[in-house]
């Protein structure tokens, strides 16, 4: 269970920044907003700017409402070419996820044991998740993340990968809260598995996703999970402004944009304008009162 817990809460985006490279000029790319009635997961889209190029970073996280992945299809169309990551997915964009495929074609999506275990939280918590609902076949669509191959060979040589990052930030989130599971009460979120609870189970997550930006903070040196991808995606980038386009969209996990902005401000652009999508809306139940006192 703290395997999954551990990876769970690092690949569902947690802000992480090194410390190397943070400004002071850091934008919050993932938040949860809450009132009375209702705590909200949100994500942002932000856009930067520099000699008329506009660059958007469209936040994602990897299990959420159906509704907000039917916003971001929708987000994607008002780009010249949308960036979008996923390791090994260079043959995504040939398919429509979600949607029946001819018997004879090859499913393009790759990690079907990530999608597995998505699976099960987003069955747990009654969400969807965006390797079904994502629609990678527009024209517009390009892959900007590690092949499968750049992948393999990388994490063999670096010995790095995402669950050591997971472990590595899970760590570092412990050390900061002085809690075991970085203050995740794991036995409300068995019971909450077990009973089909998937109100009790988001809300329990959304806690330690507050303080998911200063565990992965604190993680030092070039990381696979973060730099090496981000660096990838920008040099897609630059090859997709040579070609002329001047409006472009990066769909990437929401952890991944505070060192991406970091890079993108180092290169002379300002950010223009900043918004919030709600990926997961959770009402909550209301406070039981007490029965008025008989006179």
């Amino acid at each position: 269970m703290k395997r999954l817990l551990c990876l769970l809460l690092t690949l569902a985006p947690l802000l992480p920044a090194d410390p190397a490279t943070t400004t002071t000029t850091t934008t919050d790319f993932i938040r949860v907003d809450q009132d009375d009635s209702a705590a909200r997961l949100q994500t942002s889209i932000t856009t930067y700017t520099k000699d008329q190029i506009n660059v958007t970073l469209l936040g994602a996280v990897h299990i959420g409402d159906l509704a907000y992945y039917q916003t971001l299809n929708e987000e994607f169309t008002k780009h010249d070419v949308l960036l979008f990551e996923l390791i090994g997915g260079e043959d995504a964009a040939k398919h429509l996820n979600g949607q029946p495929r001819p018997a004879n074609e090859k499913d393009g999506r790759p990690a079907e044991n990530l999608r597995d275990f998505y699976g099960a939280f987003a069955r747990a918590m009654k969400l969807s998740q965006q390797i079904d609902y994502i629609d990678y076949t527009p024209e517009n669509f390009v892959h900007a993340d590690l092949t499968q191959n750049e992948y393999d060979k990388i994490t063999a040589e670096k010995g790095d990968d995402i669950l050591a990052f997971a472990l590595e930030t899970s760590m570092k989130n412990s050390e900061i809260t002085q809690q075991p599971f970085g203050g995740l009460d794991v036995g409300l979120v068995m019971r909450a598995m077990l009973s089909g609870d998937g109100s009790i189970l988001k809300l329990e997550l959304m806690k330690n996703m507050e303080t998911g930006d200063e565990a992965t903070a604190a993680i030092t040196g070039e990381n696979v999970v973060i730099d090496v991808r981000n660096e990838k995606c920008l040099k897609v980038m630059d090859e997709q402004i040579k070609l002329g386009k001047t409006n472009l969209g990066i769909f990437y996990g929401a952890a991944h944009f505070p060192d991406m902005e970091e890079r993108l401000l180092k290169r002379g652009f300002k950010r223009t304008s900043h918004r919030w999508l709600t990926a997961w809306n959770v009402p909550k139940k209301p406070k039981k009162t007490s029965p008025p006192e008989n006179s």
